[in-house]
């Protein structure tokens, strides 16, 4: 009885922490679903032992359930999985545990770091980290490993007058291969 009661108490905090940060992936897939086109300017910077590559500025299009777009005047070094993985997974509700980890201030905004594992162990992706502005729901930062294709690192800007919008209106992502 002692032993139920000490797992039970030891085991409350990462249950109370799982079900909020499953609520906050909730609130972002809602905000997701309603978008039905969209297209975001974005700066991409690749990062790859000796390799030299420049930053390129590109235009992301997105269409309604998961297709992307990227056009670009010069080369972007973007991975295979791309970073449009991201909504899809996050909609496999039985696909991973999300956990609140952190807190943290981003661009002057209360967030929430949440770290997602995945639930699949010989999968393609081994972590991801989201931080999420907790007041409007808004996705500020996100950073996804995998095994094929490294660390793609993302930081999403709004406008100001549009800050409760879902929509991005920048995207900088660095790409560590």
């Amino acid at each position: 009885m002692k032993l139920r009661l000490l797992l039970s108490v030891i085991s409350l905090p990462l249950w109370a922490a799982a079900q909020d940060g499953q609520q906050l992936i909730n609130g972002l897939r809602s905000k997701w679903d309603r978008v039905n086109d969209y297209a975001v300017q974005a700066d991409i910077r690749s990062e790859i032992p000796l390799i030299k590559s420049f930053p390129v500025k590109a235009t992301v299009y997105f269409k309604q359930k998961d297709r992307f777009k990227v056009v670009s005047k010069g080369i972007a070094i973007l991975p295979r999985q791309n970073f449009n993985e991201l909504p899809r997974f996050l909609s496999l509700e039985n696909a991973y545990t999300a956990l609140v980890t952190g807190k943290e201030t981003i661009a002057g905004a209360d967030c929430t770091q949440l770290t997602v594992l995945p639930s699949d162990d010989a999968g393609d992706l081994l972590l991801l980290k989201l931080w999420v502005d907790t007041e409007k729901n808004l996705l500020l930062r996100s950073q996804t490993t995998t095994r094929s294709n490294g660390t793609v690192s993302a930081q999403y800007s709004y406008r100001s007058e549009e800050h409760t919008s879902e929509l991005q209106s920048r995207l900088h992502l660095v790409c560590r291969l």
